[in-house]
């Protein structure tokens, strides 16, 4: 390990990036997370965390590309494969939006957000009785689900 790479400062760092980004401070939480990405290129949050920001700046491309980098690295990550099914559904992507919510429910049966939003890209696709059904199972699990 090189002196500049400190994992626990790398964590410091990204919890201090958390709190900026939160508070509507992107630029300064883009600096925090580019800094730890700087020493740890395959950092995990840090990827994941810079999509999610450029998410909030509807930079859809760029969301996705740092998304997938973060998925080369833990390709498993609920969260990070259902935000990546939403930017392709927010994009019109409608073909891997599909897969992607279908990925994540294989993966937790039970995300009820998934299978709405599933059923939210089958309707754009012009698949009603399918969306209907995941709008069935949905509101089966979760009967207030607006």
């Amino acid at each position: 390990m090189r002196p500049n790479q400190n994992p626990a400062a790398a964590a410091v760092q990204i919890q201090q990036a958390v709190a900026l980004h939160q508070s509507g401070e992107l630029d300064k939480a883009e600096a925090l997370y580019t800094k730890v990405l700087s020493t740890f290129p395959r950092h995990f949050q840090a990827l994941y965390l810079l999509g999610m920001l450029e998410l909030h700046r509807k930079n859809h491309k760029e969301a996705l590309d740092l998304i997938d980098a973060a998925l080369k690295i833990n390709p498993t990550h609920i969260d990070a494969l259902f935000d990546r099914a939403t930017i392709l559904e927010d994009t019109e992507r409608y073909t891997e939006a599909l897969r992607g919510y279908d990925l994540v429910l294989a993966l937790k049966s039970d995300f009820t957000e998934a299978l709405y939003r599933r059923g939210n890209v089958l309707r754009a696709m012009k698949r009603h009785m399918e969306a209907l059904d995941c709008y069935k199972r949905v509101l089966a699990v979760k009967p207030d689900h607006a």
